[in-house]
């Protein structure tokens, strides 16, 4: 049996009232670009350990620390 963490999944970020309304306002251009966007960012937070409410935390606090988390994941 493997030890590895699953994914959560997608839909489980939308129970976060600043990701849900982020995604309907996103949505409200192109239901499709919504989707996308937030199963990216659903991954983003498992690989980096990490939850929509943490980053936002983190980036208020050190914009330096949430400009190196998305560079790093995106090099």
């Amino acid at each position: 049996m493997s030890n590895k963490k699953k994914k959560p999944a997608t839909k489980d970020l939308l129970q976060d009232d600043n990701v849900r309304r982020w995604y309907e306002n996103t949505s409200s251009g192109s239901k499709l670009n919504a989707d996308i966007r937030l199963r990216r960012l659903n991954l983003f937070c498992y690989r980096t350990n990490t939850t929509p409410a943490k980053l936002v935390k983190v980036g208020r606090k050190d914009v330096i620390k949430i400009e190196d988390m998305l560079l790093d994941h995106v090099s």
